[in-house]
């Protein structure tokens, strides 16, 4: 099991995302000396250039490209893979398919949804749901080609207006079928809309390519009330050996943020195994 750390260049859209912002030559190398063995990068431009450059510091600093989060692409440009006209939804799946071929050259095996699915009202969520499965089918085989999975987070109600639980996430993998695209749980999320976290898992099983960690208030694991410890076991049921990215607010300081995660994390994992 391996772990990381949510990293995103500074720039002017940089707070919308729950990450630490910094020069990619000063995070990376940071973050590595912290122990952090891969960072989830949420980045905002995605050409050839700049994946080029992340891969040349990202070795320089021994340290992996985990995955690539699409939050920042998506709410800078208002890109919607659910969108309702097809002209922007077209534009949304070639983003899609911009991030991963980013996600190809700079060596990251996932590719996070959230955000990028969009949102609707009430009464259009079973049509939304249905363009948002369009998209994701024009996208499977570009993941497949390129060897990345594109991970679909279940989103409390406040954020996402359809896909907020696990169960309700299943029959759109399903629908898909293959290994292209999985699920990726976050903690924060999971506690606001599941009944429960070992039931939440069970659902999940064989599907849950990427985890998130974040407590309830979107702190540093151990300092509010999820139970992590359950939340560990669940996923050792199920089988879950993969990366494990701290997602949360930053606070004043995101540098002592990220130390306190690490060794937060230390604690709950002090083998760097789920058992």
């Amino acid at each position: 099991m391996k772990i990381a750390y949510t990293l995103t260049p500074p720039g002017p859209a940089a707070h919308k995302v729950l990450a630490w912002a910094a020069p990619l030559n000063e995070g990376l190398p940071r973050l590595a000396d912290m122990g952090y063995d891969g960072v989830e990068l949420m980045p905002e431009l995605l050409t050839p250039a700049d994946a080029d450059n992340v891969r040349r510091l990202a070795e320089l600093s021994r340290i992996s490209i985990a995955a690539i989060g699409t939050g920042l692409v998506a709410m800078s440009h208002g890109l919607s893979l659910s969108a309702e006209d097809e002209t922007a939804r077209r534009a949304a799946v070639k983003s899609a398919e911009a991030c991963l071929e980013f996600c190809r050259i700079v060596g990251a095996s996932m590719l996070t949804i959230g955000a990028f699915r969009g949102r609707c009202e009430p009464s259009q969520v079973d049509t939304a749901k249905g363009r948002f499965a369009d998209s994701l089918s024009r996208l499977a085989d570009g993941a497949r080609r390129r060897g990345v999975t594109i991970c679909i987070e279940p989103q409390n109600r406040f954020q996402s207006s359809f896909f907020r639980t696990v169960a309700e996430t299943m029959p759109l993998l399903d629908a898909i079928g293959g290994d292209a695209v999985g699920l990726s749980l976050d903690t924060f999320h999971m506690n606001i809309e599941e009944a429960g976290i070992d039931d939440a898992c069970r659902a999940g099983k064989g599907r849950v390519r990427y985890v998130q960690l974040a407590d309830n208030h979107r702190g540093v694991p151990g300092r509010g009330m999820f139970p992590f410890n359950q939340f560990r076991q669940s996923l050792a049921a199920i089988g879950y050996d993969g990366w494990m990215s701290l997602e949360l607010a930053q606070g004043p300081v995101p540098e002592t943020t990220a130390s306190m995660a690490m060794s937060a994390y230390r604690e709950m994992f002090p083998t760097r195994a789920l058992t």
